[in-house]
């Protein structure tokens, strides 16, 4: 099984799940550690809430609409915007915390909603594209290996980010987190072009 993973048709979207896994999983991670070191232990419970409420809209709005959409560039399109919100992020993040801007908190606390729900379209997005270009007799070989190399993309991605908060501050992960989504927007736009 492991000599699929050559083949361009399953490496292609390997490395964009891998990507996608691995920012997920930076995202999450940071997400919720800077809200609670700045905020406390006590929001974690309202954060839960809020992801709630938003994941019943998810549904009414993404499987309404997503049989109407070119699936592969809705992927491209969303990493890219995420990755483009991300950035916006840490510069306010940056910005506030140079000049003790108060509602700096506010900004923060958008994060891990903005986590969440990313994480949660992404691989709705990916696994709706994947079934796409695969028919099911190619997704019962090309499905588990993709997924491995989406879980390998997590455990990457985890590991980097511990790496880099030994060398830099915890809001500079979501620069990491968000690299992870540029290349993986790469990966789905290539992914496009191959299975057009």
């Amino acid at each position: 099984m492991a000599g699929h993973i050559f083949n361009h048709v399953y490496r292609t979207p390997a490395f964009l799940l891998a990507f996608v896994f691995g920012g997920a999983i930076i995202g999450e991670n940071v997400s919720l550690s800077l809200i609670v070191s700045a905020l406390g232990s006590d929001i974690i419970g309202n954060l839960y809430l809020l992801n709630g409420i938003l994941l019943l809209g998810l549904p009414l709005i993404f499987f309404r609409y997503i049989d109407k959409v070119d699936r592969g560039k809705l992927l491209t399109n969303l990493l890219s915007s995420i990755a483009v919100i991300l950035i916006l992020i840490l510069s306010v993040m940056l910005v506030s915390d140079v000049f003790n801007v108060r509602w700096f908190s506010y900004v923060l606390a958008s994060l891990y909603p903005v986590s969440y729900l990313s994480k949660t379209i992404l691989f709705l997005t990916f696994w709706t594209f994947a079934n796409d270009i695969f028919n099911t007799s190619e997704s019962k070989s090309a499905f588990p290996v993709i997924a491995a190399w989406g879980f390998g993309g997590g455990l990457v991605g985890a590991c980097f980010a511990r790496i880099q908060l030994e060398l830099v501050s915890a809001e500079m992960v979501i620069a990491l987190w968000a690299l992870a989504y540029i290349v993986a927007s790469y990966f789905s736009r290539k992914m496009r072009f191959i299975f057009k």
